[in-house]
């Protein structure tokens, strides 16, 4: 019977209250449901590992019953009795001591879920009241942005606006002037040229070629109601580089002799009031006698 009570006392160390009375009163203060929650689920937790507590010791006393009365059916001397003795103190120490650990064992698993309760309780948490107010800001916006969607397009505002962009165009009969009087202005000096009979011809730049294209044409194009002709050409003046030969010479193309307004060098100019003209098709016919002559010779 002492042996019993010894057991029953050192399995009944493990304390009965999970939580202080100021653990509970921090609860009761700053409740949330969250927290709440996970301490329910620590609290449920600490009663099964009770239970279990409570059922390792109820076994523990059915088996030292147990031991105690096969011990008085079988003792028949005092030899045995001594030997039955030997036997049940070291079974006793044996279950003690199983007993012991698992006491430890659930003693640190109540200390880690106290810990961790305590960590939940601890945790900034956001006021509610402060949740609700952004719940609400956020159902407003989405209010909002639904009655902007469905709000109707202001068809005078966006026919204002197409009209805007009809003014901001420029009429093509304009620009087709404005094309006109640029080609109109530029150097006719350049059209129809040999690059076979011109010594000093050089490939034209790529963005000249272009503006080529249009003169070509501004012979026949109208500007103020009239046409340009070979009337205007007391008003041409042509700035060859050359001898004003050549058919680009304004001059020449206008069946004009040039002038001291023009901008050719006098000294090599042979479209002037000159004794001695030189044609190209002159200079070919002499360098074609000198190559038969050449030839004969040899």
């Amino acid at each position: 019977e002492l042996f019993k009570e010894i057991l029953i006392l050192s399995c009944n160390t493990f304390p009965s209250n999970p939580m202080n009375s100021e653990f509970q009163a921090q609860r009761a203060s700053n409740p949330s449901p969250e927290i709440d929650g996970k301490i329910a689920d620590h609290e449920d937790y600490l009663d099964l590992l009770s239970q279990k507590i409570s059922s390792a010791q109820t076994h523990l006393v059915e088996a030292s019953e147990n031991l105690t009365k096969g011990i008085k059916d079988n003792v028949g001397s005092v030899n045995d009795a001594r030997f039955a003795i030997e036997q049940m103190m070291q079974c006793a120490e044996q279950h003690f001591k199983e007993t012991a650990a698992q006491i430890e064992q659930l003693n640190a698993a109540r200390d880690e879920a106290l810990m961790r309760a305590r960590q939940l309780e601890l945790r900034p948490v956001v006021p509610r009241d402060e949740f609700q107010r952004v719940l609400k800001k956020l159902a407003e916006l989405e209010v909002e942005l639904e009655e902007e969607r469905e709000k109707p397009i202001d068809v005078e505002k966006r026919s204002s606006t197409k009209a805007n962009r009809k003014t901001m165009k420029v009429p093509h009969d304009h620009l087709l002037a404005e094309l006109e009087k640029e080609n109109f202005e530029t150097d006719d000096s350049f059209v129809e040229d040999d690059v076979d009979k011109d010594p000093d011809w050089r490939k034209t730049p790529q963005p000249s070629r272009r503006t080529k294209k249009f003169t070509l044409m501004s012979e026949d194009i109208q500007i103020n109601g009239r046409k340009r002709s070979s009337a205007d050409s007391s008003d041409v003046k042509c700035q060859c580089k050359t001898k004003c030969q050549a058919a680009y010479c304004r001059c020449k193309k206008n069946d004009a002799q040039c002038s001291d307004s023009c901008g050719c060098k006098p000294e090599k100019c042979e479209n002037r009031n000159n004794a001695t003209v030189t044609r190209f098709f002159d200079e070919e016919k002499v360098a074609l006698a000198g190559q038969a002559k050449k030839m004969r010779t040899e």
